[in-house]
C-alpha cells in the first residue's frame, strides 16, 4: 500500500466560521512573500491550514496552483513548526508582476512563515475553536 501524499481534512480549515475566527483576537498577521499569513493558536495539538485566493490573483488555474503549492509546502514542513496553530495563507498578486509567475509559499516566504508560527506559538492561546466530531 502506498502512502498518501494528500493533506487530510483534519489538518485543514474547512468551515467558514474557522476562516472568520482567524480575524479575531490572538491572531498574528504578516506579509510573507507572495502571500499574507495569519497564524492563531487553536488548542487542538495539531496545525491546520486554510488557503484563500481571490480572482484578483488570476484565473482558476493560477489560484488552484497556488493553493496546491501551499498545501504541499505545509505538508512537507509541518514537522519543523510548533504544533497547535491554525494557519491561513491569503494569496497576493505581486505588484508589477505576471500572476502566472506567482509561486507558492516556498519562494521567499517560508522562513517568515516559520518565524510567525514560532511567535504565535509563544503567545497565549486565543479562544479554542470547536472540536471536530
Amino acid at each position: 500500500m502506498t502512502p498518501t501524499l494528500s493533506l487530510p481534512k483534519s489538518l485543514r480549515l474547512t468551515k467558514r466560521r474557522e476562516f472568520l475566527a482567524m480575524r479575531g483576537p490572538g491572531s498574528l498577521k504578516e506579509r510573507a512573500g507572495p502571500f499574507t499569513a495569519v497564524v492563531r493558536p487553536n488548542g487542538l495539538g495539531r496545525n491546520r491550514l486554510g488557503v484563500t485566493a481571490t480572482r484578483k490573483v488570476g484565473k482558476a488555474v493560477i489560484r488552484n496552483r497556488f493553493k496546491r503549492l501551499a498545501r504541499e509546502f505545509f505538508r512537507l514542513h509541518q514537522s519543523m513548526w510548533p504544533q497547535g496553530l491554525d494557519v491561513l495563507l491569503i494569496a497576493l498578486t505581486p505588484q508589477g508582476s505576471n500572476p502566472k509567475r506567482a509561486k507558492g509559499p516556498g519562494e521567499g516566504g517560508g522562513r517568515r512563515l516559520a518565524a510567525l508560527m514560532g511567535k504565535a506559538a509563544s503567545s497565549p492561546p486565543g479562544p479554542r475553536s470547536r472540536p471536530e466530531s
